[in-house]
């Protein structure tokens, strides 16, 4: 890690009110606030940490609205481009054709147990104690589910008998098996509609977990898919403004010349992440390790060159995709145009997601008014990281058994402004054993302020009937 600190935050002068100045009247707007929000990428279940980001926005967005009168425009992206979604949307279908096939429960356990190998091996590999924990777990239920199968035919039990325990070691061991299968065979997927499938699929679920929780709707959503030739543009513009160049038919963000340039400095919200190479490599995506093409290792890529059996477009530099970072600055500039008022996401993303974002969007001459983007914290659950799947079973779970309402205020009375937050089932007891113990957040006076870090927080002044932040 490196020892940078953050660049020096200038107050403005004056008392702060936010105002945009309009180039086409030529007069500053005092109550117009264009908001920009990450959303999901949509390959999977939406889970807590979902959750507990847009119930945040959702809150802050209803008071800047109902008791400040902002008049603001909400726009969120859908990223339904991503390693994440191909690698999914491949293992799924390879699966799927897997399991149609029929196979005798002695081939199941042969390819069962050779898809665990290189699963073992990344259980050993990762140094994240949670992932290896989920790792050991699901290796420890399909051996379990092995044993029994194996028991099984030793017994010389029944057809029906064994070919259930063969279906439950199948649908155990889905992970190791579907990442076997894409090892093996997912170059030769043609078949690109299975991209859409999933993100289709997994976004309809996600709308309706939004809806669920009765967070209001987004006024502008957007999707790359919808903004592919507007990334080439940009891309385009940053190349040639000398701060990107191109290798073997990807585009790469030259981190060194712009952080040298005198004008730019990388890295403004995590300045001693810059040095976090793991951070960057998942920023990066597990279909883009080639080092060698970067004239430096934080180089990060603003188009990545597509291999068989990837989504992929045209471009000057050959079919490719885009990059995650570059996908967020060109939906952002395309609909709420060269300045944001406030950027909402995760505290995960800040390096090297929100940091890339400033980087491209400088050197494209896309202005962010903030100087940090509004970030909630996502840490633990149950005062430990939970997996992806822990997370989506606890959200599905608690939406079945709560309303939105109880939900979101439960969630709000344990915030604590840019602090490490806990999902304990302390929150969902409250929701859902004592609906009323927080009837009074429905009812209080807020001020909204700007700390010296130009945050935006929520202070509770004192309690009042004056503005109801949540519907009936």
């Amino acid at each position: 890690m490196s020892g940078r600190s953050l660049p020096k935050w200038i107050k403005p002068e004056g008392n702060g009110e936010l105002k945009l100045y309009n180039s086409l009247t030529r007069e500053k707007n005092g109550r117009r606030v264009f908001w920009y929000s990450c959303g999901p990428t949509v390959y999977d279940a939406s889970h807590m940490g979902h959750a507990r980001s847009y119930i945040t926005f959702d809150i802050l967005r209803r008071v800047l609205q109902s008791y400040f009168n902002y008049d603001i425009f909400y726009v969120m992206n859908i990223t339904d481009i991503d390693d994440k979604i191909i690698f999914r949307a491949r293992r799924n279908h390879l699966l799927e054709k897997y399991t149609e096939e029929e196979n005798s429960p002695e081939k199941i356990l042969e390819d069962v147990n050779t898809a665990l190998e290189p699963y073992t091996a990344k259980m050993n590999s990762t140094t994240d104690e949670d992932k290896k924990n989920m790792y050991l777990r699901i290796i420890e239920k399909v051996k379990s589910c092995s044993s029994r199968l194996k028991d099984l035919q030793a017994t010389k039990s029944s057809d029906e008998v064994v070919k259930s325990a063969a279906k439950e070691l199948l649908c155990e061991a889905s992970d190791p098996l579907s990442a076997w299968l894409d090892s093996q065979f997912g170059s030769n997927v043609t078949d690109h509609r299975i991209f859409a499938k999933l993100t289709q699929h997994w976004e309809n679920e996600f709308h309706e977990d939004m809806k669920a929780l009765n967070i209001l709707p987004v006024d502008c959503l957007t999707r790359i898919t919808q903004y592919v030739p507007e990334v080439v543009t940009f891309i385009q513009r940053v190349i040639d403004n000398g701060y990107a160049y191109e290798c073997n038919g990807s585009v790469y963000f030259d981190t060194i010349k712009f952080g040298s340039s005198g004008k730019h400095a990388y890295a403004k919200l995590v300045p001693e992440a810059v040095g976090d190479l793991e951070a960057l490599a998942e920023g990066e995506g597990e279909l883009s390790q080639n080092p060698g093409d970067k004239k430096s290792e934080r180089d990060f890529a603003l188009w990545k060159a597509s291999k068989p059996a990837e989504p992929a477009w045209d471009s000057p530099w050959g079919k490719g995709r885009p990059g995650w970072h570059v996908e967020c600055s060109v939906m952002a500039s395309e609909v709420l145009g060269s300045s944001i008022d406030i950027h909402t996401g995760g505290v995960d993303l800040k390096f090297p997601h929100h940091d890339n974002e400033l980087a491209q969007s400088e050197t494209s001459q896309i202005q962010v008014l903030q100087q940090k983007p509004q970030q909630m914290n996502l840490k633990a659950a149950m005062n430990s990281k939970m997996s992806h799947n822990v997370f989506k079973t606890v959200m599905k779970m608690k939406l079945s058994q709560t309303t939105a309402k109880n939900y979101k205020s439960a969630s709000l009375s344990h915030q604590r402004q840019m602090s490490d937050t806990s999902v304990e089932e302390e929150v969902s007891q409250t929701a859902l054993v004592s609906p009323m113990v927080l009837l009074k957040l429905l009812h209080c006076r807020y001020q909204i302020r700007f700390s010296s870090e130009a945050l935006l927080q929520v202070q509770i002044l004192k309690q009042s009937s004056s503005v109801q932040i949540f519907p009936p």
